[in-house]
């Protein structure tokens, strides 16, 4: 039960570069230095896929990064 099986986490980059304004202009999504992190739709912040919290929903499809 951790954020990378939740389905509020997004990981995909152009999802991640649409929330984060201007983040393109330091980079991309798509950097390899991301990783497994991604956005908490709940929470709104930055969270790697290992973090957890309780408000947990577990996806409903084997897709990721759509909450």
């Amino acid at each position: 039960m951790t954020c990378g099986d939740c389905a509020h986490f997004v990981d995909e980059p152009a999802r991640i570069e649409a929330l984060i304004p201007g983040l393109t202009a330091l980079g991309s999504a798509r950097a390899s230095v991301r990783a497994d992190d991604g956005i908490c739709a709940v929470h709104d912040r930055v969270v790697t896929a290992r973090d957890c919290c309780d408000r947990f929903s577990p996806r409903l499809s084997q897709g990721r990064g759509r909450p």
